[in-house]
């Protein structure tokens, strides 16, 4: 349980609002990394669910809009950017530019189709010693796809001497 609540705070402090058309609530998140042992070696992509990445998302919506993500990642290494200037390290704020120009217009017309959108977040991480450039795709329900609306049964209030809390 320790583990997972560590894993579910991954997130940046400031994160954005939720995006037109969306619940406030993010229902997951997956990182940008690569390879290797410091997930900074090509091929670049999004994962979750793994020691240090964040909870990725849940529910009948994700499972049924998952498969077909599944070959939008592979683009994301071609749209990302590595900065040569220090480390050649992954650019998460370079590639974020590219990727919502190029990749994530696909991407959320994928997930809309599953009644979600998504939206990407780089930031800095701080851990008290040192920073690192992070960026996170945050996946939300929208909030007016069918599959949302869900009609309320009618209202019949209880007279007051029958109400079960009282």
């Amino acid at each position: 349980r320790a583990a997972e609540s560590r894993k579910s705070k991954v997130m940046s402090c400031c994160e954005p609002s939720a995006p037109e058309g969306a619940t406030a609530k993010v229902i997951g998140r997956l990182q940008f990394a690569g390879e290797g042992i410091c997930d900074d070696k090509r091929p670049l992509t999004f994962r979750s669910d793994e020691c240090c990445f964040p909870s990725g998302p849940t529910g009948d919506e994700w499972a049924a809009a998952k498969p077909g993500l599944v070959p939008l990642l592979t683009e994301v290494d071609a749209l990302s950017t590595i900065d040569t200037r220090c480390c050649a390290t992954p650019d998460p704020f370079a590639s974020k530019k590219d990727l919502d120009a190029q990749w994530m217009p696909k991407v959320n017309d994928h997930l809309a189709k599953h009644g979600l959108i998504a939206q990407l977040h780089a930031f800095w991480n701080y851990n008290g010693q040192s920073s690192t450039p992070m960026m996170q795709m945050l996946v939300s329900s929208q909030s007016s796809h069918p599959s949302k609306s869900h009609p309320r049964p009618p209202f019949f209030p209880l007279p007051h001497s029958h109400h079960p809390f009282r």
